[in-house]
C-alpha cells in the first residue's frame, strides 16, 4: 500500500469515527456558525454556567461530611466510568480548533480521558477519606474538594462540546450500522445544571 492510500484510509477512518467535528453535524447549530460567533457562543455558555454556579454558591450550603461523602462517591463513579466506557468518553473531548478555533489543548482524547478519570478517582477518594471516613486529616478533604472544583472547570468544555457539536458521549451504544443517538436539548440543559451544582 502506498503512503497516499494510507493517508486516504486514515482520513476516511477519522471522519467516520468523529464526524461531529464537521460543522453542523446532525443539526448542531453552534458548530455551524462562523468562527467568531462560535467563540461568542462558547463564552456565553461558559458565562451562563458561571452565573449558575455563583447563584448556587450564594445559597452558602454547607454540605458537611455526608455531602462530601456523596460528592466523593459521585466523582469515584465518574472516574470508574471513564475507564468502563473509555471510548465513549473520548467522543466528547473537543477536537483541535473547536469553539471557533479557541480549543488548543495538547494531548489526544485518550490522554484527556485517562488523566481526568484518574483525577476524579483520586479526588473522590480524598473527599471521602478526609470527610465522613476521617481516615486522613480533614485538610485532605478540603484540598480534594478544591482540586475537584478545578478539575470540573477543566472538563466543562467537554460537556459544552457535546452540546455544540452533537458529540454522542457516554450513553447507550448504537445498533450495528446506526449513528449514536442524539442527546435531546433538555439533556444538555440538565448537564449544564449538573456542572453548576458540581462547581
Amino acid at each position: 500500500m502506498d503512503s497516499s492510500a494510507g493517508s486516504e484510509l486514515k482520513s476516511e477512518f477519522d471522519e467516520w469515527t468523529r464526524p461531529w467535528e464537521a460543522p453542523g453535524y446532525r443539526g448542531a447549530v453552534i458548530s455551524a456558525l462562523p468562527e467568531n460567533q462560535q467563540k461568542i457562543a462558547f463564552a456565553a455558555i461558559s458565562a451562563g454556567i458561571s452565573v449558575g454556579t455563583a447563584l448556587i454558591c450564594a445559597l452558602s450550603l454547607d454540605v458537611g461530611d455526608v455531602g462530601a461523602g456523596v460528592l466523593g462517591a459521585l466523582y469515584i463513579l465518574g472516574g470508574v466510568a471513564h475507564f468502563a466506557v473509555f471510548d465513549q468518553y473520548t467522543t466528547i473531548v473537543p477536537h483541535e480548533g473547536a469553539f471557533g478555533g479557541l480549543w488548543r489543548v495538547p494531548g489526544t482524547p485518550a490522554f484527556q480521558v485517562t488523566w481526568t478519570g484518574i483525577a476524579e478517582l483520586a479526588g473522590g477518594l480524598g473527599l471521602i477519606a478526609g470527610g465522613p471516613v476521617h481516615a486522613v486529616p480533614h485538610v485532605v478533604g478540603r484540598i480534594s474538594g478544591f482540586a475537584l472544583f478545578v478539575l470540573t472547570i477543566a472538563i466543562t468544555p467537554a460537556n459544552i462540546y457535546a452540546a455544540t457539536n452533537n458529540a454522542p458521549g457516554p450513553g447507550p451504544p448504537p445498533e450495528d450500522g446506526e449513528l449514536p443517538p442524539l442527546v435531546e436539548p433538555s439533556g444538555h440543559v440538565g448537564r449544564a445544571v449538573a456542572q453548576c451544582v458540581l462547581l
